[in-house]
């Protein structure tokens, strides 16, 4: 899943499933599971205008019912994430999982989107909140390694950046000339040395 691990559909078997989908919608017009579905597919598929319009309608039969619907978040996802940006998509995702806790592919897209943009320490507290539902899954561990490890490095580099930079500052500060009050006050050796 996600931008660093994908999920490789293909294009037979998504044509495939965009038909299935419409035989669902076709059998059971008034079910939003379905239209749901279909939005996800179509979205998948690229197919923006199929999507939106499944969406509208999945929605329009939803109505005020507190049916939460998966497939319709995920289309939204994609569809966002295609046309305006990723924040936009965080965004949809954040909500998601905001209205349906429980939703783990939610969290698992967050979490990878998150690492693809380089915001690991993010995706990081993404999966630890998985991992806190799911506590023994091997791959939600696998990926809050990474996530730590990643952010790990990124902080060291960030670190690494700031002692070069504190390097530069005490070496310049060393070669700075001394007058006499402050000689006899430190001494005249190392500046970060204590006289005593």
């Amino acid at each position: 899943i996600g931008v660093e691990n994908p999920t490789v559909l293909a294009e037979a078997d998504l044509a495939k499933a965009v038909t299935l989908c419409d035989s669902a919608v076709k059998a059971a017009p008034k079910l939003a599971e379905a239209w749901a579905a279909l939005a996800l597919a179509a979205a998948i598929s690229g197919a923006a205008g199929r999507a939106i319009a499944a969406l509208t309608h999945a929605d329009s039969l939803r109505g005020t019912l507190p049916l939460y619907l998966p497939n319709a978040a995920l289309a939204r996802f994609w569809l966002v994430t295609r046309f305006q940006s990723t924040e936009a998509g965080q965004w949809v995702l954040r909500e998601a999982v905001t209205n349906e806790p429980a939703f783990l592919l939610a969290r698992a897209y967050l979490a990878e989107l998150l690492n693809a943009e380089g915001k690991h320490a993010e995706a990081a507290t993404v999966w630890q909140e998985y991992a806190a539902l799911t506590p023994n899954n091997p791959f939600i561990i696998s990926r809050l390694a990474y996530s730590l490890a990643r952010a790990a490095v990124a902080t060291s580099r960030q670190l690494s950046g700031r002692s070069s930079t504190i390097k530069c500052r005490f070496s310049e500060a060393a070669r700075r000339p001394r007058d006499s009050v402050t000689t006899n006050t430190l001494g005249a050796g190392n500046p970060c040395r204590s006289s005593q």
